[in-house]
């Protein structure tokens, strides 16, 4: 579970064939999800969708606190073009707060690029509840709260990532954090969106050398 490579055609049938000895002698519903999630994944791999959600499902009902396959599920359905159904799982994911940075950045990142829906912004407060010291992803969170009429919302979001920024040692995301700051002060609704979509903006450009600051 742990590999980020593809296994080899020789791997998932010496894998497959170790499933089969083990699963008929577990008890435990926890080892039993980890190990069906294995074999889900390795249906991704294999380019088998129906065998992969109907093993993920199961692992979900052998063990609902464990993390994986509602990731791998946001995976496939986001591969299959629902995305509706994506971020459900991607909403599940991050409840279950596992400490697995490069799982967390792509769900937030699918979550982000998602953005119109309103699960994508739940995902991103629940992460910043958790983990609240990304400035800028607090000024993202301020965006679409400003995009779905939050007010205040947004710019407590604005200013928590401005304070944030002000303090990175970094001055492009320096002078992001203040204009975010300008955005969020501003009274008109409309004015402050466009100063947040500016701010945002900027901090999309910078991917290339601070990955998703």
């Amino acid at each position: 579970l742990a590999h980020t490579s593809e296994p080899t055609p020789a791997e998932v049938a010496e894998f497959e064939e170790l499933l089969e000895r083990l699963l008929p002698r577990l008890e435990d519903p926890a080892l039993r999800a980890v190990l069906i999630s294995a074999r889900g994944r390795l249906s991704m791999v294999r380019g088998a969708p129906d065998l992969a959600r109907r093993d993920l499902r199961a692992a979900v009902e052998y063990d609902p606190s464990f993390a994986l396959p509602y990731h791998l599920l946001m995976k496939l359905e986001r591969r299959a073009g629902r995305h509706e159904q994506a971020l459900g799982h991607a909403l599940d994911y991050m409840k279950r707060k596992e400490q697995n940075n490069g799982r967390r950045e792509e769900t937030l990142v699918y979550a982000w690029e998602q953005r119109q829906q309103p699960l994508a912004l739940t995902i991103l407060r629940v992460y910043l509840e958790e983990d609240p010291g990304h400035g800028g992803w607090w000024i993202r969170l301020a965006l679409l709260e400003a995009r779905a009429g939050a007010s205040e919302r947004a710019q407590a979001a604005a200013l928590e990532g401005a304070g944030l920024l002000r303090d990175a040692a970094d001055s492009a995301l320096e002078a992001i954090g203040a204009a975010a700051r300008r955005a969020a002060e501003r009274a008109d609704p409309a004015e402050r969106l466009a100063g947040l979509e500016a701010a945002v903006k900027r901090l999309e450009a910078l991917r290339h050398t601070a990955p998703f600051p």
